[in-house]
């Protein structure tokens, strides 16, 4: 179990960045559910299949953009040829607040001898994209952690609103309820800085129990949600598959 030590004055949600870069600098192991991100590619894949023209795509919370190199992979080892030109013409945009040595980025240089976009250390509350510029975003089991403070998080969406372009598609993966109390489990009395997050507290549990929640934070933040579904995979891990367009200009 990894053991770091922050200042006191970070907030826990605030903390996670530095635990996170410590972790990307340390390992290459993905940090969410394989099933996980092979749904979210596939998501992604077939919006992009689904249109046209050049196509700008966020990915909010990428980590080391293990998703990016999956839909990269598959398009190449499937030699699916409508898939390569449509990627041909989309930029892969990614951000994390986490500090990530370049190294240990996919797809970091050039993908499909076209750039591969860019990646940015960046907040989601704060997120350095002009209005209008996104026709997909998605998060995979990153930005929820967020709803610990409900501020923070309603920021967050609200950026995400800002930067999509109307009409434009969201995918969010989401944490389960129960998960919160596994891992308060599993951190308690490690002195591990997550121990910190995971309290173990009902009040501090930041994940969705139920839909209706999630549909409601969405359209409070200027999104209505298409599809919402609880998934399990074969090892037992759960996540909520969200689908959603933006349909309101917020500030």
């Amino acid at each position: 179990m990894l053991q770091y030590k922050f200042m006191t004055a970070l907030s826990p949600v605030d903390a996670l960045a530095g635990q996170y870069g410590e972790y990307y600098r340390r390992y290459s192991d993905p940090d969410s559910p394989r099933d996980s991100r092979t749904l979210m590619a596939k998501g992604v894949k077939d919006l992009l299949l689904s249109g046209s023209g050049e196509t700008r795509v966020l990915d909010i919370g990428s980590g080391t953009r293990q998703i990016e190199s999956q839909i990269i992979r598959d398009a190449k080892s499937h030699s699916n040829g409508k898939l390569l030109r449509r990627l041909a013409e989309t930029r892969l945009i990614s951000l994390d607040i986490a500090e990530l040595p370049v190294r240990k980025l996919k797809l970091a240089q050039r993908v499909l001898s076209q750039p591969a976009g860019w990646h940015v250390t960046a907040d989601s509350r704060k997120i350095p994209f002009a209005n209008d510029t996104f026709d997909i975003g998605f998060s995979n089991l990153s930005i929820d952690m967020l709803r610990r403070d409900p501020d923070s998080y309603a920021n967050a969406l609200l950026e995400v609103n800002r930067v999509m372009k109307f009409g434009g598609d969201i995918l969010l993966h989401l944490h389960p309820h129960t998960l919160f109390y596994d891992l308060s489990d599993g951190y308690e009395g490690t002195g591990d800085s997550r121990a910190e997050y995971f309290t173990g507290r009902p009040e501090d549990n930041p994940f969705y129990e139920h839909s209706d929640e999630i549909r409601q934070d969405l359209a409070d933040a200027g999104m209505a949600v298409t599809d919402v579904g609880h998934y399990r995979d074969a090892i037992g891990d759960q996540w909520w598959a969200v689908a959603a367009i933006k349909t309101d200009y917020l500030e």
